[in-house]
């Protein structure tokens, strides 16, 4: 389904907000977990934010991650004296468009989950507003499509991001309140994904020549519609289900 996307004829970057580690319900967690590392490493991702759940796991956890996935965290340090860093800003460059990723995650949404005040010693999530500002004034070059991941409850997205202006889309990592793509904080369009990864949604920005906006489109794939996916994704799943007497 990515490759279709990213074929279309005008630039497409693929994204996920954060929270791809399961639950601490989940019997499998940790296993699944470590799958991941090289299940979603082998999609096409750009950039990927991280989620409360993805930090639970402690900063040996993040650091394999960071190696293995094109994370985003402006705010978030790790490992010995929080020396780490999850890289601020990713660029992509797309049928001839400069496109820059940024990605934070709210520090209360962070310390007031489970577990969070264990990693104290060896992760550090800080001030997202500050961290949005000083990645937007660290840029280089203007980008053509500036685009932020954040990973933050609704009404927390509107507080960090008032008066913050630069971006053009929005993606919230955390509330599964869409899919949604209708509303705006000032002049950035506002994405709300739809719940637990259970569909892929598309949003467009269409612009003319001068740089103004004409019109917005979002689509929604359901994943339970595509029954065949990648072949290299489904051995890996497989063998993996297999093994874990998942099947």
């Amino acid at each position: 389904m990515f490759q279709q996307i990213q074929d279309l004829n005008y630039p497409v970057v693929i994204a996920d907000g954060g929270d791809f580690v399961p639950a601490p319900a989940d019997s499998h967690r940790t296993e699944i977990a470590e799958f991941l590392l090289n299940g979603l490493g082998a999609m096409t991702y750009d950039a990927i934010g991280v989620g409360e759940l993805d930090l639970s796991l402690g900063a040996d956890y993040l650091r394999r991650a960071s190696q293995k996935l094109p994370l985003v965290g402006a705010n978030v340090h790790f490992g010995a004296g929080l020396a780490d860093s999850l890289q601020a800003v990713r660029w992509v460059e797309r049928k001839g468009r400069r496109i820059a990723i940024i990605g934070v995650i709210d520090p209360i949404l962070y310390y007031e989950s489970p577990g969070a005040l264990e990693h104290t010693d060896s992760l550090f999530v800080g001030d997202a507003r500050l961290a949005i500002q000083n990645t937007l004034k660290g840029l280089h070059e203007k980008p053509d499509v500036t685009l932020l991941l954040i990973h933050a409850e609704r009404k927390r997205v509107e507080e960090i991001l008032e008066g913050i202006e630069g971006f053009d889309v929005v993606v919230v990592g955390h509330d599964p309140l869409g899919p949604k793509g209708e509303f705006k904080i000032g002049n950035a369009y506002l994405v709300l994904p739809g719940p637990n990864s259970r569909e892929v949604s598309l949003f467009t920005l269409t612009r003319n020549d001068a740089g103004a906006d004409l019109w917005t489109d979002l689509r929604v794939f359901m994943l339970s519609k595509y029954t065949q996916g990648d072949p290299k994704l489904e051995k890996m799943t497989n063998a993996f289900m297999a093994q874990h007497g998942m099947k």
